[in-house]
């Protein structure tokens, strides 16, 4: 079907394919915007609506069950080439940045924002006490069902974020898995893969070379920490059996 395009201001830029399987709309009420989507091959319905000027919308996706953006006053949503998406909301607001990885992968119910939408003041000095922050999710992050974040969050590579978690204003390692409300550190020194195995071997023929890439970085990142990188045991692989 059609790509559905409302353009209300002035000198926008919109790079997008003109035919998608599925439903894709986008509303822009401002000038100077920019809009990029790589492709629509795997598309079910993607609403991108931007108010004000100077916002930028860019994604190469995977796949997109249901995806909303709302991009004001200059805020930016860049998601990386290959990442799926089941269904998400994500709110860039007050001129800040959203940026999603490539190869991520986002559940059901998912909210990224870098706002609470209302200011919240100190009755003392008059100060705002919840100031707008960018949110940073690095390649290769799996985002589970439910999970919120917030401003000023930043998420290292090959990390995985728990169901219902709610993440704010920290910074999270590389190949570590976070959980809970508010978000705590679980464990580091870990990588996930779409795939599904009882065991995985360490140095096999048929290794995956993606999930070979993404081994060899969390390698790298667990070397460079504080913690020891593991021993090369049969656990410790590239491979499904």
């Amino acid at each position: 079907m059609p790509v559905s395009i409302n353009d209300k201001g002035l000198q926008n830029t919109i790079n997008t394919p003109k035919e998608s399987k599925g439903s894709v709309s986008i509303l822009i009420e401002g000038d100077h915007n920019i809009v990029n989507i790589s492709n629509l091959r795997n598309i079910n319905k993607l609403d991108i609506t931007i108010t004000g000027n100077h916002g930028v919308f860019d994604i190469d996706p995977r796949r997109i069950g249901d995806l909303r953006v709302l991009i004001k006053n200059g805020g930016k949503v860049r998601i990386g080439k290959d990442t799926s998406i089941e269904g998400a909301y994500i709110l860039a607001d007050n001129g800040r940045e959203v940026t999603v990885g490539r190869d991520c992968m986002l559940s059901y119910n998912v909210q990224i924002r870098t706002t609470d939408a209302h200011g919240i003041y100190s009755v003392e000095t008059g100060e705002r006490l919840n100031p707008a922050g960018n949110v940073s999710i690095n390649d290769h992050v799996w985002v589970g069902q439910s999970a919120l974040i917030s401003k000023g969050t930043k998420i290292g590579r090959n990390s995985i974020v728990g169901a219902s978690s709610f993440l704010q204003n920290n910074e999270y390692p590389p190949s570590c898995i976070v959980a809970g409300t508010p978000g705590k550190l679980i464990r580091t020194g870990v990588v996930w893969d779409r795939r599904q195995a009882e065991k995985v071997y360490f140095n096999d023929d048929s290794m995956d070379p993606q999930f070979q890439h993404w081994w060899s970085a969390a390698q790298e990142d667990y070397r460079q920490s504080d913690t020891p990188p593991p021993e090369k045991t049969e656990r410790a692989s590239l491979t499904t059996k």
